[in-house]
């Protein structure tokens, strides 16, 4: 992508993954999470990681646009 600060970006990820990383560490994977109905830890953690995972695949030119991302 031009103009895109890559370190920046991954920096910012790799921020995020270990700030939720602390976050949740020392719960049960089975703990419900309270903001998101019927979600577990274990789902969140999930969720997020598929996130970071999509958006690592973007910044790291491994992909070019969500077309076909499952």
């Amino acid at each position: 992508m031009p103009g895109m600060d890559r370190a920046h970006h991954l920096a910012a990820l790799r921020r995020d993954a270990d700030g939720l990383g602390s976050a949740l560490g020392n719960i049960p994977l089975d703990t419900p999470v309270p903001s998101c109905a019927g979600w577990t830890a274990a789902d969140l953690l999930f969720h997020v990681g598929q996130v970071h995972e999509f958006w690592t695949s973007i910044v790291t030119g491994q992909r070019s646009s969500p077309d076909g991302y499952e």
